[in-house]
């Protein structure tokens, strides 16, 4: 075999064991038998693609894309072609944890509706913003205060817990004097 030959192999093999490799290493799934559904949200709180997609705490699928689509989010997931979704799931985002990885959580559905098919778009229930809790709480605290404000304010109120704090230390005297 000829010098330049060898050489010319030894490229082509280089090559195409570089072209593999940037394939693997992006993530691009090549030979995997499955189907594309599409989930429209309108907020996906920090969800990233290639996050994983469960049913029942098992990985089917991964997210594929995120795209906006008019005012929504259009969130693509690739599923497992042997994974059968009925048109009536629930379609989560979760959090495993507080900080933790988002991850989209999937109903089966139920057997009397049809099957999605590569293509369909269901419609996902938005996850609960930490911010607008906490914002909540915020208001309920401060309304609680307000009525606890209101109630120490109060001229019987005051004069009850008044009588109560002089009884207690008539109490305390007298038990000192029984002694």
């Amino acid at each position: 075999m000829k010098q330049e030959t060898k050489v010319g192999a030894v490229i082509i093999l280089g090559t195409l064991i570089l072209a593999i490799a940037i394939i693997i290493l992006s993530g691009v799934r090549v030979f995997e038998n499955g189907y594309e559904v599409h989930i429209t949200f309108n907020d996906v709180q920090g969800l990233l693609k290639q996050a994983k997609v469960q049913v029942a705490g098992v990985n089917i699928g991964y997210v594929k894309n995120i795209t906006l689509d008019g005012e929504k989010a259009k969130v693509t997931v690739w599923l497992d072609s042997d994974v059968k979704i009925h048109k009536n799931t629930n379609v989560y985002i979760f959090s495993s944890g507080i900080i933790g990885v988002k991850f989209i959580q999937l109903t089966p559905g139920t057997i009397n509706e049809g099957i999605l098919k590569d293509g369909d778009t269901v419609v996902g229930i938005d996850p609960i913003s930490i911010d607008k809790m906490l914002d909540k709480t915020q208001m309920a605290v401060n309304s609680l205060m307000t009525s606890l404000r209101s109630v120490t304010e109060d001229v019987g109120i005051k004069s009850t817990i008044k009588n109560l704090n002089k009884f207690s230390n008539d109490l305390t005297i007298i038990s000192k004097e029984i002694k």
